[in-house]
């Protein structure tokens, strides 16, 4: 895997325009990719926000497209340490969509029992992970928006 640049700090701010849901805020995820592979990870701020109670099926979130065609994807650890990478769409789009992620062993693993079975109970690795599609230099602007679990 790659090594990722620092992380900083981003912050929920007064939603970006079109969001279809009223009194709903966003985060605004700029990037800068160099040539290679590179990836941008939004992690949770704290051990408690790492948690997911039960077992959900997907996560569901609004998404600001621009058109980037980079991989929208996540991270979630199962009990083991076991990694887990299910993929999204790819962001040909530009402006919002909502985009469900599954939460199950469709994607790439690693780490932990490395068998790709969920084995036990899941927290968040990364709430959203923005991974460069052809590995050129690139930079832009997404938007993130109302992360919702489905059981």
């Amino acid at each position: 895997m790659p090594k990722s640049r620092p992380s900083r700090r981003l912050a929920w701010q007064p939603r970006a325009a079109g969001l279809p849901l009223a009194d709903t805020k966003s985060l605004r995820l700029d990037y800068r990719f160099d040539a290679g592979w590179k990836f941008v990870r939004v992690l949770p701020q704290t051990p408690a926000l790492q948690k997911i109670v039960g077992r959900p099926k997907a996560l569901g979130m609004w998404i600001y497209g621009d058109g980037s065609g980079h991989w929208a994807r996540l991270r979630f650890v199962d009990a083991t340490g076991q990694t887990f990478q299910p993929n999204g769409p790819k962001i040909d789009w530009k402006g919002w969509r909502y985009v469900t992620f599954p939460l199950n062993n469709s994607g790439g693993f690693w780490g932990g029992a490395n068998d790709g079975q969920i084995h036990g109970a899941i927290r968040w690795d990364s709430l959203f992970l923005l991974d460069s599609a052809d590995r050129q230099p690139s930079r832009g602007t997404i938007y993130l928006s109302s992360p919702t679990l489905s059981y």
